[in-house]
């Protein structure tokens, strides 16, 4: 009997204890059933109010400063090639060989007819030195024949003939008288007559002489001068010659340069530094001259991009700060930005009619040769300064359709969507033209988390994080487990 009650005892105590445990575990899960969740906690900032700078993207399209097709200047056979097709060729170095040898040829022949140039004018310089030596020749028998030399002996003789025959007279004068008074014999008086009519008749001689004389030196004069005339001539004819020789060895000297020049345009170099495209002729090829392209050449750096803009924009960059205020910058086809900073070059002096645009150029420096002519980038260029803007990040804001939204967070730690106006954007950040006010706080981290007129935990965007509450011990909830039991 007893063994039977302690039996139903034990019974009874084990049914009471799972009955209380059972008790225990549902008056747990009410409670949990009925607490509220904690509110979510998010990322918050506020509007602030900003100086900015105001940037524009535009598509670029990346051209080479020089672009150059290399033609030949001269034909004949293509001979060599020295370059790989596609690589960098520096300034000056050889591209292209046209085979020479002809040139040389001309070259030769050249000099030859210059060589026998140059042998014309030796003669015809030795030609004027003869004719200046007859000339001078001439001038000198002019010159004799001029002084009269015979002419002025024949005068003197006539002059002393003329004196003796005065002498004459003057004796037949004074004997006259006194032969006639008986004073002097007659035959002195006859003698004095005889040796005056000697005297005169040697007076006659002499001048009959003179005139001979006279005319004889006029002769002579005439002559002499007829030589000098002709010597002369001769002179002339020759300096002539010799002009006509240095034309035919100026001539001569312009083929030999002409064949050099020729000879030079054989050897192709590049004129810049660059890259060399495809060639478009194979060794062996018989080029005729100026038809052929032979490859491309286009300069590697720098480099430009150019853009459109609109001719509003342009006018107010115009007005306001310029073109070349500040660099341009440049972001990639891969969407990466460019290392180096560009600078204004120019803009189109006419505006496209059909777009309403015009082109601007930036140049880029390009060391590397990262950017190749042909590409395209986006080029971002300053487009004007907002004083005091309203400044939210560009994660915070939510677009439906047209609309744009945020998050305000009221004093109450509620959030309400606020429709608002969007600007500019500035790098990851908006400017709101209306919708908000300064000072506003704003979620801009946890929007997933939030709807209309909730409750939120605020943080400060970059506040540090508190550490995470530690979960509850298993090994407690296991000794409460076997406590009960």
């Amino acid at each position: 009997m007893k063994t039977t009650s302690m039996k139903t005892a034990s019974l009874l105590l084990s049914v009471l204890l799972i009955a209380g445990c059972s008790s225990k575990e549902k008056a747990s899960a009410g409670a949990g059933a009925g607490a509220a969740p904690p509110p979510p906690t998010v990322q918050v900032s506020n509007v602030k109010r900003e100086s900015v700078s105001i940037f524009r993207d535009y598509t670029a399209e990346l051209k080479p400063v020089q672009t150059v097709e290399i033609r030949t200047r001269v034909g004949g056979e293509l001979d060599s090639v020295h370059f790989a097709e596609g690589s960098m060729v520096q300034q000056g170095q050889v591209l292209f060989q046209i085979d020479p040898a002809p040139y040389y040829s001309d070259i030769a022949a050249a000099e030859a007819a210059l060589a026998k140039a140059q042998a014309g004018v030796a003669q015809a310089e030795g030609q004027v030195s003869q004719a200046r030596g007859s000339v001078s020749q001439a001038q000198a028998r002019l010159q004799k024949s001029l002084t009269q030399v015979n002419l002025q002996e024949t005068q003197a003789d006539l002059a002393r003939a003329q004196a003796t025959l005065d002498a004459a007279e003057r004796e037949v004068r004074r004997y006259k008288p006194l032969q006639e008074q008986g004073a002097v014999p007659g035959q002195q008086f006859d003698q004095a007559v005889d040796r005056r009519n000697i005297a005169k008749a040697e007076r006659d001689a002499v001048k009959a002489q003179l005139t001979n004389t006279n005319v004889s030196d006029q002769a002579d004069v005439g002559v002499a001068r007829a030589d000098v005339q002709s010597a002369q001539a001769s002179l002339e004819s020759a300096q002539a010659s010799v002009q006509s020789a240095l034309a035919v060895v100026m001539d001569a000297k312009n083929n030999v340069a002409k064949a050099q020049l020729y000879l030079s345009y054989t050897t192709i170099k590049a004129p810049f530094t660059g890259f060399i495209g495809r060639l478009n002729l194979d060794r062996g090829t018989m080029i005729v001259q100026g038809n052929a392209v032979l490859a491309t050449l286009s300069s590697a750096d720098p480099i430009y991009a150019d853009f459109a803009i609109s001719e509003s924009e342009y006018l107010a960059l115009k007005q306001g700060q310029g073109l070349s205020g500040s660099p341009f910058g440049l972001s990639l086809a891969n969407g990466e930005q460019y290392s180096e900073s560009g600078q204004f070059v120019l803009s189109e002096n006419n505006v496209d009619p059909k777009t309403g645009t015009l082109i601007l150029r930036a140049r880029f420096q390009n060391p590397d040769f990262l950017l190749k002519p042909g590409g395209f980038g986006r080029v971002t260029m300053k487009n004007h300064q907002v004083a005091d803007a309203l400044i939210i990040p560009q994660k915070a804001v939510s677009a439906n359709q047209s609309l744009s939204s945020v998050y305000v967070v009221k004093s109450d730690n509620t959030v309400e969507p606020r429709t608002i106006t969007l600007g500019d954007r500035v790098k990851d950040s908006y400017v709101v033209t209306e919708g908000l006010k300064e000072g506003e706080t704003i979620v801009v981290d946890g929007l997933q988390k939030i709807r209309p007129g909730i409750t939120v935990n605020p943080e400060k965007e970059g506040a540090p994080k508190p550490p995470d509450a530690a979960p509850p011990k298993k090994a407690d909830a296991a000794s409460g487990s076997k406590a009960g039991t």
